[in-house]
């Protein structure tokens, strides 16, 4: 011990140390405590109020218990409530208040306090007289407890039937272990995510806070788990006082769901956070060393300051923590989902996990340091449940005291229900719009496009859209309250019971989902965590936490090492797309029918999922009759609007067969339900088997309806495929099944020909006896058929572009011009049917007509098919043949002059490609209703007047080769490119979807377009105008008609074009 310093020493020494005499810098104003900023913010919203008071009562002073009355009541006017259902505040809320505003006061005016009992006097004001004066609410927020049987619901909810598609799954593995960090600590939701209080900070658990050690355990060695809680409430200055819990791994008898260190462990290897070890194995082979119980595993010092639990994007766990309102928010779902209807929240978590703390015989100085607690009165008085479990039965009559008689009660509060609806019944849904409120709301909704102030707009409709949300909210809130609960032994007795829609996808989905699949069934089987099947778990949650969640795939198109595993083609794989189509393609190349097969056990819509068909939608009705033949019954859609537009006509066919009776029954037998009326029978379909509103009108891409069209017979639309040996002229027909573009129909618009003799008596045997030779056709052959449709495609004919080469009624020459549903301006569209009676083919034209802009990009012909009715009068079949002679050559047309007289009667028998075809139509073709014929027509002229070759990739199955792009045009999320074809004139050019192009030329295309700021090759401008202030260039675009010429913003024109333009208007003429 030294010497001890004078007074005079111990004065130098603090002028050394930079003390100063002057003491103008302090005052003599009292100190209050310091406060968090997130505390200080709630009290100046209430300092705000005051001074807003102010502004209407100047001499307003806290000292006068009457200003404070008066006050307090403009603060509760001023509160809307969320417990009430007029919108009143409870009282609690309005005590709160008013004490934020107390100790704001104080804190701005230390010397000028509002005193203790002017407090207390205006606190037991708002609960008397303010109370009955305003009718203040005295409702409080239902206390929920998560107790074992209700964690498990959410375990088995979130494992084995979630269907719910997070924004990665590894969030799956980081709510179970938060759940696990909660339910064993008893931690607040902010010690160890990012806390209201500490927002933007990013604090929370972080891997600095937490050690990690191999410990000896009856002989074997454990992994053990301490996280030290750094932030608890109330200590962020007594360090020495903030709670370290531990979790282990042996649990004994336990389900691997149960154990912490399984999901911890996929969480460390994710994140590489362990110094030394890489692996599963590595961590579960170390031990303690012989002459140490304990092996500290050290964590790497690139993530000491990182946390334990990130938020998480589309990629994968970031380096941001996740902030407690995310996890409160996903652990409310989940409950949802798991069928409570009152949803558990994390301090709901907290209060059974001190409830069973202090059931279990500790001191109360450990319970309280187990709770970070400060006073002992807090964990009776906010924690403790009202329901009792001290046994007052057993202690009376001296049998032994039991324990567990009030759990379930707690377990109750919940009000688990194992049906609870997930979203509106579409009975209430349908009735809810129909509701005034509702109605004036989508009214006003529908009337902001009059509003030319986009910031107003904006705002406007993003609160009348939380409107209609609140009213779907309480609807589905009202439903829910008066939904009826029944036994699992009631709903036997009453039959096989359809599961709700929103419980069955996971179900459907699992199959794309490997580790899911497994997990579903590990994570639930009694094994310790270094067992096989507790390795297998932590490797199948590490891939989850590390796998692309955008895609999926099933198990047979699954990409080896990245790559398509399709043999001889190893392309890297982002997409489900490609190696679907590409395993199609390989299939087909050794059999001639091949359908993909997902047959599901529901009649549900075609199920996307992470941009993978895995379910291609079913008709329920067709698949549960069984008088039809497999290949309807088991017809897949994977298009939605194609499955809407059949099920909605062949419903009533269904309606018809049950003929008058009183009760309609579901169409599947496995649903037992039945009801008095059809609109009901279609709801329970909507609820239950994932049908859509009744009626559906689309004008997006459908696939054609082989079975239902337009009232006709099921089978009209049955084809076969013609093959022709022989070249005609320079057209050479072939059957083809496209790859990339997909194989669509492509129906040419009938022309005016020779009269047609129909009649029912008409017919045509399975040889084809009697239909034309032409290559260019291929001819329904049915028996029952008399209107037939003819199919051709070519490169320059992209989907439906054949249904304008159409022929004007005033001339004998067709349009060269070819249509495209995804075209930009695809002006004029028709479509028509072509009749035949014995042994002649001729056709009709309809008239076109016009259609609104987006309409044209995006219309379907299969939509607009005009009844026979509204078919103009027969004309002569020589015509037509004769017409068809003049056209230029471009593929789709007639090449050949000898063609011209070519008589349109034939009794050569057709070849088929397949004699089954005749019947069955079970085939890829035949459930796709696409029928293709390539021809391989020359476009330009060589020297000897031959025709030249167009360039194909692959001509059988319709790969041709593309030249150049020439322009991009884009509404939207819409982009179509326009297609220069190589060996094709330009009339040939087509619009193609971005995905059917390669990507190199797209980006090739993409760099040009951004180097001379717009279109340049593919365009040319005829106008200009100014609209709402912007400049515009009125543009036909190369080599399509002049029908989808367009007006276009200057900012996707070339400037060298627009340069030309205005030189053009100066009087400078320039080629195109």
């Amino acid at each position: 011990m030294g010497r001890k310093r004078t007074a005079e020493e111990r004065r130098r020494c603090a002028e050394e140390n930079g003390f100063n005499d002057d003491d103008t810098d302090v005052d003599d104003n009292p100190i209050p405590r310091d406060v968090l900023d997130y505390t200080k913010g709630r009290y100046d919203v209430q300092m705000e109020l005051w001074l807003e008071y102010k502004t209407t009562h100047p001499e307003a002073t806290p000292h006068s218990l009457k200003t404070l009355k008066h006050f307090a009541e403009f603060m509760a006017n001023s509160i809307k409530g969320l417990l009430d259902p007029n919108g009143k505040p409870t009282v609690q809320t309005v005590r709160n208040y008013f004490r934020c505003f107390v100790s704001g006061w104080n804190i701005d005016n230390p010397k000028s306090l509002i005193s203790r009992d002017h407090t207390d006097s205006i606190t037991n004001y708002i609960k008397g007289p303010l109370k009955k004066k305003l009718g203040l609410s005295t409702a409080t927020r239902p206390r929920t407890y998560l107790t074992l049987e209700n964690y498990m619901y959410m375990e088995r909810q979130l494992w084995q039937s979630d269907g719910h598609e997070y924004v990665h799954d590894g969030y799956r593995v980081s709510i179970s272990a938060k759940l696990e960090c909660h339910v064993f600590t008893s931690a607040r939701v902010g010690e160890i995510s990012e806390g209201s209080t500490r927002r933007g900070t990013g604090r929370g658990l972080r891997y600095k806070d937490t050690e990690m050690l191999v410990a000896w355990k009856d002989g074997e060695p454990e992994l053990r788990y301490s996280l030290k809680r750094e932030f608890a409430k109330g200590m962020h200055d007594k360090e020495q006082q903030r709670p370290t819990h531990i979790l282990y791994e042996h649990l004994p008898d336990q389900p691997l769901i149960v154990n912490p260190m399984l999901f911890m462990l996929a969480i460390f290897l994710a994140a590489g956070a362990f110094k030394k070890y890489d692996t599963v194995e590595q961590v579960l082979a170390v031990e303690p060393p012989a002459d140490q119980k304990y092996w500290v595993l050290e964590w790497a010092d690139h993530v000491l300051d990182l946390p334990v639990f990130p938020e998480m994007s589309a990629d994968g766990p970031t380096q941001k923590i996740q902030s407690a309102s995310a996890f409160c928010t996903q652990v409310r779902e989940l409950s949802l989902r798991a069928g409570m209807e009152q949803p558990v929240t994390v301090h709901g978590i907290r209060r059974e996990s001190l409830i069973q703390a202090t059931s279990n015989g500790y001191s109360k100085d450990e319970l309280m340091k187990f709770a970070a607690h400060t006073n002992q009165m807090t964990m009776t008085r906010d924690y403790l449940s009202s329901i009792t479990v001290v046994d007052g039965l057993g202690g009376f009559l001296k049998l032994p005291v039991r324990s567990d008689q009030a759990e379930d009660f707690r377990s109750m509060t919940v009000k688990r229900n194992p049906e609870l609806f997930l979203s509106l019944p579409a009975k209430t849904q349908d009735e809810l719009r129909q509701r005034e409120d509702y109605v004036t709301i989508t009214k006003k909704l529908e009337g902001l496009s009059f509003e030319t102030n986009a910031e107003t707009r904006t705002a406007v409709r993003n609160q009348l859209l939380k409107q209609r949300r609140m009213l779907e909210k309480e609807e589905l809130n009202r439903v829910r309250s008066t939904q009826d609960r029944m036994h699992p032994a009631e709903r036997e007795g009453k039959g096989k019971y359809h599961v709700d829609q929103d419980r069955s996808w996971f179900d459907r989905l699992r199959h794309m989902m490997p580790e899911r699949e497994r997990l579903s069934h590990t994570l639930f089987c009694v094994s310790p965590l270094r067992s096989s099947e507790g390795v297998s778990a932590v490797k199948d949650l590490l891939s989850l936490l590390k796998s692309n969640c955008r895609v999926a795939y099933q198990p047979s198109l699954r990409p080896r090492q990245g790559k398509c595993s399709v043999p001889h083609c190893g392309v890297d794989l982002e997409r489900w797309k490609h190696v679907f189509e590409c395993s199609m393609a390989y299939h087909k190349g050794g059999h001639k029918f091949v359908e993909f097969c997902s047959i599901c056990h529901y009649a549900v819509v075609g199920l996307k999922f992470r941009r993978a068909i895995v379910y291609a939608g079913r008709c329920m009705t067709c698949m549960h009759n069984e008088r039809l033949p497999p290949s309807r019954r088991l017809y897949g859609f994977r298009k939605q609007v194609s499955w809407e537009k059949h099920i909605n006509d062949c419903f009533p066919t269904y309606l018809g067969k049950l003929g008058t009776a009183k009760v309609l029954p579901c169409p599947d037998p496995n649903c037992s339900t039945a009801y008095e009326s059809e609109q009901d029978l279609w709801y329970h379909l909507q609820d239950a088997h994932s049908y859509p509103a009744r009626s559906v009108g689309t004008k997006t891409e459908k696939e054609r309806d082989i079975f239902v069209d337009g009232g006709r017979s099921p089978v009209e639309k049955k084809r076969r495929r013609v093959h022709v040996e022989k070249d005609i002229g320079s057209f050479k027909s072939a059957s083809t099944g496209s790859i990339k573009p997909e194989a669509r129909s492509i129906w040419p618009t009938p022309i005016p020909s020779s009269p047609c003799s129909s009649g029912p008596e008409t017919s045509i045997d399975s040889s084809g006896t009697g239909t034309p030779q032409s290559s260019v056709f291929d001819v329904d052959s049915l028996p029952e058929v008399s209107p037939s449709i003819a199919s051709i495609s070519s490169p320059s004919l992209s989907f439906a572009d054949g249904e304008n080469l159409c022929v004007n009624e005033h001339t004998t020459s067709p349009s060269s011009s070819s249509w495209s549903p995804n075209g930009p301006n695809a002006w004029g569209w028709a479509e028509g049917r072509a009749c035949q009676a014995d042994t002649a083919l001729s056709f009709i034209c309809h008239d076109t007509f016009q259609t609104t802009l987006e309409d044209r990009r995006e219309g379907s012909l299969s939509d607009i098919q005009p009844p026979l009715s509204q078919i103009s009068g027969p004309v002569d079949s020589t015509d037509t043949i004769a017409a068809h002679g003049n056209q230029g050559a471009f593929p789709g047309q007639w090449a050949n002059e000898s063609l011209r007289a070519t008589p349109l009667l034939s009794t050569a028998p057709m070849e088929l490609v397949d004699p089954e075809l005749g019947t069955d139509i079970s085939s890829a073709e035949h459930m796709e209703g696409v029928v293709t014929e390539s021809p391989s027509v020359g476009q330009g002229g060589s020297d000897d007047g031959g025709a030249l070759k167009p360039a194909a990739i692959d001509e059988d199955d319709d790969i041709w080769e593309v030249e150049a792009l020439l322009a991009k045009w884009k509404q939207g999320r819409k982009v179509l490119y326009l297609v220069k074809w190589k060996g094709f004139s330009d009339e040939a050019n087509s619009w193609e979807k971005r995905k059917d192009i390669s990507t190199e030329l797209v980006d090739k295309f993409d760099t040009a377009y951004s180097e001379y700021g717009g279109n340049h090759l593919g365009v040319e401008l005829l106008d200009k105008r100014i609209h709402q202030g912007r400049a515009e260039y009125f543009v036909r675009w190369k080599g399509r008609p002049a029908s989808e010429n367009s007006w276009e913003k200057e900012s996707t024109i070339s400037y060298e074009r627009i340069g030309e333009f205005e030189a053009r208007r100066r009087g400078k003429v320039l080629e195109f």
